[in-house]
């Protein structure tokens, strides 16, 4: 993604390994909406959030979290989300920031 500098040249800010992207939470079970997406390298840090409108199921959510080295494999992260009452063809989509690691 690239670095910043300061007025004096130097770096303040590496992006280099952080990749940012979208992807689309699917129905598994009536509690259960997930994802997992893959990565070049291996994934050392993951924040995410919901991108909630009023055609997805964001208030049927409870709480949602990321399983980094899903599948055995530290390029995987799984996301989940919990709730109630979801139904096949529900899709939630969420914004994430990975780190990579170097």
């Amino acid at each position: 993604m690239g670095k910043f500098k300061n007025q004096n040249g130097e770096v303040i800010l590496d992006l280099d390994n952080y990749i940012i992207g979208r992807a689309n939470l699917t129905y598994e079970s009536s509690d259960t909406l997930t994802r997992v997406v893959g990565f070049s390298k291996e994934v050392e840090q993951v924040i995410f959030s919901i991108v909630g409108d009023a055609s997805n199921p964001r208030d049927q959510v409870h709480r949602a979290y990321a399983q980094i080295g899903w599948s055995d494999s530290k390029k995987n992260v799984n996301f989940i989300v919990k709730g109630g009452g979801f139904v096949n063809g529900h899709i939630l989509p969420i914004s994430y920031l990975v780190k990579l690691k170097d």
